[in-house]
């Protein structure tokens, strides 16, 4: 007989986002530990073919999970918005299999404020051996309140970020202050207020002030914002050019107010490089900064008075720099208690045995 197998379901880049970069990271780590099968449920199309591509990919993956062998695991990652949909289709195929069903959360606004399709997504999940992965504590505690204690446990992103080797290029004192923003670039995620703190500290600051901006456009109101004479548009960067990106900058700036943000890769990336971060206190953000140098997350209604006294105060940018990805943050990624709990839930069982 067979072997039970790892089924991955979830969209994969592209569209790149951050929670389909780190399935995609979580399946290359899948498949050097278990047999895995992995169905892309994504759709980089528009309009009907959207929707008709995702349908039909969904469709072929609860196919799949319905013929998996006895003993198969069925890794979730689970979506925000209609999506859940999608998923309760998943987790019905999981229930009426019996299969072990590990959920991975990667938004935090259905888990702060109870909706009936998740309520009903975690009813069916305990009806079968259903495990819920969060990024943090924090969305681990919300989702108890909210929808009641289950079998659970908090791993980070950081994990499935691979840190970068080799020292960060020297730069001149006198050089303009190079504040960064990367995001795939709408309204929510904050480029107006960006743009604010940078204006304000250029009118005080005597080496200029460049705000260098990275990403995609996918919402045409931030359009205007690129063109303010203290914006430097990069485009979207990957690979060596995102590399260049994080070595230019003297400081992250993400005042993301995006409903669904929980714990942002741009941050883990920029901190892991020795990039200072000022952020928002939103969703898994304060829990990631917390042990990380010179990083600070702020309220948002206070967060451009905040971030600019701290700017304007005559801080060393080169020597945060090179310190602020300490040892000790670094140590934290590397650690492998939950990791191997992780992937103790995933493991497939024997369906000789």
């Amino acid at each position: 007989m067979a072997k039970g197998r790892v089924y991955v379901i979830g969209a994969f880049p592209p569209p790149t986002t951050g929670a389909s970069t780190i399935t995609e990271a979580v399946a290359r780590e899948i498949k050097c530990r278990f047999p895995a099968t992995v169905c892309n449920t994504a759709s980089n199309r528009r309009g009907f073919r959207y929707h008709f591509e995702r349908l039909s990919r969904s469709a072929a993956a609860a196919f799949r999970v319905l013929m998996a062998p006895e003993g198969s695991v069925i890794y979730l990652p689970a979506q925000a918005g209609w999506g859940r949909l999608y998923d309760l289709l998943f987790i019905g195929c999981s229930v009426i299999r019996r299969l072990r069903l590990v959920m991975h959360h990667h938004a935090r606004s259905y888990l702060e404020v109870r909706s009936r399709v998740t309520a009903l997504m975690y009813m069916l999940g305990r009806r079968t051996d259903t495990v819920h992965v969060y990024l943090c504590e924090g969305m681990q505690s919300n989702a108890e309140r909210t929808y009641g204690r289950t079998p659970s446990l908090a791993i980070s992103n950081r994990h499935f970020i691979q840190a970068p080797s080799g020292q960060l290029p020297t730069r001149k004192g006198d050089a303009p202050l190079r504040l960064g923003f990367i995001s795939n670039l709408t309204a929510e995620k904050g480029l107006d207020t960006a743009l604010e703190l940078a204006s304000r500290v250029s009118k005080t600051r005597a080496g200029g002030v460049v705000l260098a901006v990275a990403g995609p456009v996918n919402d045409t109101s931030v359009v205007p914002l690129l063109r303010d004479p203290l914006v430097s548009y990069c485009g979207p960067v990957h690979a060596e050019r995102k590399e260049k990106f994080f070595n230019s900058i003297d400081y992250l700036l993400f005042p993301t107010r995006y409903r669904h943000e929980a714990e942002p890769l741009v941050v883990i990336e920029a901190v892991s490089r020795g990039v200072p971060v000022l952020a928002t206190e939103i969703g898994c953000i304060p829990e990631l900064l917390r042990k990380a140098k010179y990083c600070h997350a702020y309220p948002e209604e206070s967060w451009v008075d905040l971030a600019s006294a701290l700017l304007n105060d005559g801080l060393d940018h080169l020597e945060l720099k090179q310190s602020v990805g300490s040892p000790l943050w670094l140590d934290e990624m590397s650690a492998l208690g939950s990791l191997q709990e992780f992937f103790r839930v995933l493991a497939p069982g024997d369906a000789t045995s």
